[in-house]
């Protein structure tokens, strides 16, 4: 099917997921390592921050473009509604990240112990590697069954014998 494009409803929705990907991952990345120091320069005398600089709720993060201003908007509130959105994870992915952002801005201002924000960024890492565990485990066992696959027509061209066969596995 060459040149076929996408109803521009789907592209849209397909543009606004990945704008909404991203945005999360930005932020969960800024919840564990910090806030950007150009935009921790722009923070309010108080130590808020401008909504196009670090949205940290649904409304802003709707709007917010990103630290490039090249990110997607959307306006529909079911895209990120936590729990009944669109997009349940990342909505629940957003909630963290932002939960993260504040503590670390606490442990700025000096208001939340090191524990506080190590605990945060280490159950996300956490998180993070049983994932990378999981997928890892499926990789290997995938390549087991194609060992014995292998082998398999190894035996059958008669270049592999059986007890080579028990020596190795």
């Amino acid at each position: 099917m060459t040149g076929y494009k996408l109803p521009p409803s789907i592209e849209k929705s397909q543009r606004i997921a990945a704008a909404f990907e991203a945005k999360v991952t930005l932020l969960e990345s800024w919840g564990l390592h910090g806030i950007p120091e150009d935009i921790l320069l722009r923070a309010e005398p108080d130590g808020t921050f401008k909504p196009e600089d670090l949205p940290l709720d649904n409304a802003k993060l709707r709007r917010w473009q990103g630290p490039r201003r090249d990110l997607a908007t959307w306006s529909d509130p079911t895209i990120d509604r936590p729990g009944v959105g669109k997009h349940p994870e990342l909505s629940k992915r957003f909630a963290q990240a932002v939960k993260n952002i504040r503590a670390w801005i606490n442990m700025k201002k000096g208001n939340a112990t090191d524990a506080e924000i190590n605990l945060e960024a280490m159950k996300k890492e956490n998180d993070r590697l049983r994932e990378q565990i999981s997928t890892v485990m499926g990789e290997i066992q995938q390549l087991k069954e194609d060992l014995g696959v292998a082998r398999a027509i190894l035996r059958q061209a008669g270049l592999m014998t059986t007890c080579s066969n028990k020596k190795n596995m």
